[in-house]
């Protein structure tokens, strides 16, 4: 869902990042995701490394409390 944290595969790197879905796009069926840093100029997002596959999500990030 929009605004959720994610862990995902970087799709040039095939590296671990955490970030926050800004936008859906595609179909229900292999949605890709632009996903956005929370330190905004600074954060190495999606504007660099392009849209993130379904298949490349990991998981949700969930905070412990």
């Amino acid at each position: 869902e929009r605004g959720d944290v994610i862990a995902a595969l970087r799709p040039d790197t095939q590296k671990m990042v955490i970030k926050r879905i800004g936008e859906i796009r595609g179909d229900t069926g292999s949605p890709e995701y632009f996903l956005i840093g929370d330190n905004g100029i600074e954060s190495i997002d999606s504007r660099e490394f392009g849209l993130v596959p379904f298949d490349d999500v990991v998981g949700k990030v969930i905070p412990q409390r």
